[in-house]
């Protein structure tokens, strides 16, 4: 007798009218100290794990592009001590400021950006999978 296959699809992906996507994050933009974080949804803190987990961010000038990595399994100490230890607040979500990262990579941002699709990219010269957003150019 055949085994059947199973095409198991998360609970969350199954709500109607949701727009779940594999990582929710948003760019939190804050007019008072002109300051900007990185906010990890409490949904993408679970389904990843990520509460005390350690973190690589990236920057990309010429695509207008931030990135992360998780890191995990066996590292070096010197890649975690370039790394963020991100922890969950008591809401669930996990804040890492990227305020000096776009800076250095020329990107001024001046309002908040909610859930932009966040895309991953592999290759051989990264230990970990880089998730990623574009940050739009501002419109003038």
């Amino acid at each position: 007798m055949p085994v059947p296959k199973f095409n198991f699809v998360p609970e969350c992906q199954l709500r109607s009218g949701s727009a779940w996507t594999p990582q929710a994050v948003s760019l939190n933009y804050y007019k008072s100290s002109k300051t900007i974080n990185l906010i990890f949804s409490a949904e993408t803190v679970k389904i990843y794990d990520l509460n005390g987990k350690f973190i690589k961010l990236y920057g990309d000038r010429e695509n207008r592009t931030i990135g992360w990595s998780i890191i995990e399994g066996e590292t070096e100490l010197d890649e975690l001590n370039k790394a963020r230890k991100i922890s969950a607040n008591s809401t669930g979500m996990c804040t890492v400021g990227i305020s000096k990262l776009l800076k250095s990579i020329g990107i001024e941002l001046t309002e908040s950006i909610h859930r932009p699709p966040v895309k991953s990219h592999k290759s051989n010269l990264y230990a970990h999978e880089i998730f990623y957003v574009e940050i739009p150019k501002p419109v003038k």
